[in-house]
């Protein structure tokens, strides 16, 4: 892989409401086949949200800034099997990024399945793919756009229920902030954890 410096300015922009898959924000993603050590997320959207659209434009605009009128590869990822109607996105960085509410105040983490917002930083980089032609395989450099993780705004939480809402108020004990801290279940990591195209070789 040749990764092609360029001066030109990044494309930075929010992208549309999308659901959180997956989400490694607190913590790099260290544990399993897929660990990379990165802050990192996957966003869902159906595929015929025009918020795909929208981020395709996007990319298209970095594309024609950087290299000019090129064929590339398509950021997204299609489902499989029961989930072909959607497509994925996945944002990545070193550092660990902001996470905020929808009233921009500082939150610790983003949920599995929350609905997000997260803002992104374009870049591209050459990815030798393998091709047949004329029946022998031969490497060809395609252009492949990667997003760089800058922060995540979490606009609704997932369907994860909270115990409070489980229970109703009874007479009896009450616990102070204290206790909640000591007290509190550690989260259940997945159980399962999907393949992740771009944690191939990425230039950041």
């Amino acid at each position: 892989m040749a990764t092609v410096k360029s001066n030109v300015k990044k494309v930075q922009f929010v992208t549309p409401e999308g659901k959180a898959i997956f989400p490694h924000i607190s913590a790099p993603d260290t544990e399993g086949k897929f660990a990379d050590g990165k802050f990192k997320v996957q966003i869902e959207w159906m595929a015929n949200d025009p918020a795909v659209q929208t981020i395709r434009d996007m990319v298209k605009k970095a594309v024609m800034q950087e290299r000019g009128d090129v064929d590339y590869a398509d950021p997204f990822r299609e489902g499989k099997d029961k989930y072909a109607d959607r497509v994925y996105l996945t944002a990545k960085t070193k550092q660990k990024p902001a996470v905020v509410d929808a009233k921009r105040k500082p939150l610790a983490d983003v949920n599995m399945g929350d609905i997000v917002k997260v803002a992104v930083t374009i870049g591209l980089f050459d990815l030798a793919v393998q091709e047949r032609v004329n029946g022998k395989k031969v490497s060809i450099m395609t252009v492949t756009p990667f997003f760089w993780l800058n922060a995540v705004q979490v606009i609704e939480r997932g369907n994860s229920r909270n115990a409070a809402d489980l229970f109703s108020d009874e007479e009896g004990f009450e616990g102070d902030d204290e206790d909640a801290e000591n007290d509190a279940p550690v989260a259940a990591k997945p159980a399962v954890k999907t393949a992740d195209v771009d944690d191939g070789e990425m230039p950041f």
